[in-house]
């Protein structure tokens, strides 16, 4: 398992969440190649993270890291979002990034309308990490 800080941009770095006692954590990391990127990138959208932790493949929670180009792009894109009624928060090392948090019931809810839909085989976090991969061109870092 990976461990430590995962560099997001050169002044921001995430760390792991020291309350959560967890035994895999999965970086997926979407470049500003990657077509969901490339969609948003008018709006000032260069790269994103997710990073899922889990215990004996249950996920605990979910960060999604969005990285602008500048804070003000990233403002704007919080609160487009905020009307949306995803609350997305700056970091405090680096303004063009933002991150939301989903805990485990709702990243459960998630995986059980993937694996209805007959998108993932079970509810496993491996399972979900291999789905951001073949399906939406995600890039498994660690």
């Amino acid at each position: 398992m990976s461990s430590g800080p995962v560099q997001i941009t050169e002044a921001y770095a995430f760390a792991d969440p020291a309350d959560l006692d967890f035994d895999a954590r999965y970086v997926l990391y979407l470049g500003p190649e990657n077509q969901a990127v490339a969609m948003s990138a008018s709006s000032g959208l260069a790269e994103q993270y997710m990073i899922l932790y889990a215990k004996e493949e249950k996920i605990l929670a979910s960060y999604n890291l969005s990285i602008y180009d500048t804070a003000e792009s990233a403002q704007t894109a919080a609160e487009a979002m905020a009307a949306t009624g995803t609350a997305m928060a700056p970091a405090e090392e680096d303004g063009a990034v933002i991150y939301s948090l989903s805990d485990g019931a709702a990243m459960e809810l998630v995986m059980a309308s993937l694996s209805e839909a007959g998108l993932l085989p079970d509810t496993n976090a491996s399972s979900f990490a291999n789905f951001q991969v073949e399906m939406n061109g995600a890039v498994l870092l660690g």
